[in-house]
């Protein structure tokens, strides 16, 4: 069995964390892994992997190979589109077969073939290789490293043992460090070795940086500051939202995805499910995705990370744990501005500026979240500043009980 406490649970965690950053359309993929593997708990019982306690319809699962299995095969085939060849074909057989003819020309004792040919060789160990793509969260991911690289393949030769393992079973396996060749690699063995000249580095450009420079984005803050209440009539205010509404970007986040949601308690009894939603709209402060009087619902995805966004003086937390009933349309933020733009989405406000009644910092995104909602979304989904493995989600449009439901809660420290 397995339930949101779980240490197994960690992986549902870090594969939303990597569609969140890279890769949004993958959402489908993750719905149908809870789809397939999770139901809801027909009674209050002990979970027998962690011993948790779990809540009458709360969604737990009873097979975590099968989970993990799905995810690491998405994973892998991710991996293998970036792949051009490994060092049994193409150019990447090219390159390795020079070791033999170095190794035969540098042959005196003083001379060090080995070094010399890893000074030209440009492949890529598998290891590194998927760090790029799993943020080097190695917590999580370590112990799945042998498994993953099981289920890679080269795309050029079929060498490795690929997902279907049964038809490469004579293919041999990967490991951490057979070597495989990108695109950037074989660029960059030929620019090293026949003076090809470098092609341009390509980077993927977030939806903003087409569009946008960041001089636009500073005078739409500006234009905020002086006249907030006709800012809808200023052309970066039109320009931002008719990205947003053609981009169509979209996560959905699926039936029964458990999120949390923390509040300090000063020690009267624990909060019940009725008293976990957003607050009045007159105890709302500016927060990074609502504006003043506007009681938005701000969940993670885990409790820990909740706990960091929710400073309390004292007292203990008291966590809800809801879950989605209908899915629920977000606008990944974090994909929309991309790397290059990020300060305007993740600049944290000064311990001593947080009771403060404006905040600068968090003009771009109560703009942003302003025109989600007026386009119809249900809320935002965005990387968490206090832990960047980890994803939270404000929610402005939904009805309680019948998109959303807390279905419990419990304290916290």
């Amino acid at each position: 069995m397995i339930c949101s406490n779980c240490k197994e649970y960690e992986v549902i965690l870090d594969f939303e964390n990597y569609i969140i950053k890279k890769n949004p359309q993958l959402y489908e993929e993750l719905n149908s892994i809870i789809e397939q593997y999770f139901m809801e708990s027909d009674g209050c019982q002990e979970c027998d992997g962690c011993g948790s306690t779990i809540a009458k319809g709360e969604p737990v699962a009873n097979s975590e190979n099968g989970i993990l299995n799905s995810i690491l095969n998405i994973i892998a085939k991710e991996v293998m589109n970036t792949i051009k060849c490994c060092s049994q074909c193409g150019q990447g057989e090219d390159i390795s077969g020079m070791y033999a003819s170095i190794k035969s020309i540098f042959s005196d004792p003083e001379d060090d073939p080995i070094a010399i040919f890893n000074s030209i060789n440009t492949a890529t160990e598998l290891g590194d290789l998927l760090s790029d793509f799993l943020g080097n969260n190695k917590d999580s991911w370590e112990p799945y490293y042998h498994e993953l690289v099981k289920k890679i393949e080269c795309p050029r030769c079929d060498n490795g043992g690929g997902i279907d393992w049964s038809s490469h079973i004579d293919n041999g396996e990967f490991d951490m460090y057979t070597e495989v060749y990108t695109q950037s690699d074989i660029d960059q063995f030929n620019h090293q070795f026949y003076g090809d000249a470098l092609a341009e580095i390509s980077f993927e450009i977030s939806k903003i940086a087409e569009k946008f420079t960041i001089d636009e984005l500073v005078t739409l803050k500006r234009k905020y500051v002086s006249d907030k209440l006709f800012l809808s009539r200023e052309s970066e205010f039109a320009k931002l939202y008719e990205l947003i509404k053609e981009s169509a970007i979209v996560y959905l986040l699926g039936v029964n995805r458990l999120l949390f949601r923390a509040r300090g308690n000063d020690g009267t009894p624990c909060y019940s499910t009725s008293q976990m939603w957003s607050a009045p709209s007159n105890k709302v402060s500016q927060g990074r995705y609502n504006d003043v009087g506007e009681g938005y619902l701000y969940l993670s995805n885990n409790e820990e990370v909740i706990k960091k966004e929710v400073l309390i003086q004292s007292g203990i937390y008291n966590i809800g744990v809801f879950k989605v009933k209908n899915p629920l349309v977000l606008l990944p933020v974090d994909f929309l501005f991309g790397y290059e733009y990020k300060e305007f989405i993740s600049d944290e406000v000064a311990a001593n500026s947080r009771d403060d009644k404006f905040k600068e910092q968090y003009i771009i995104t109560n703009i942003v979240s302003a025109i989600a909602k007026a386009i119809g979304y249900n809320g935002i989904v965005y990387m968490s500043t206090k832990d960047k493995f980890s994803v939270n989600y404000t929610l402005f449009q939904y009805d309680k009980n019948i998109d959303l439901e807390c279905f419990k809660t419990y304290e916290s420290y």
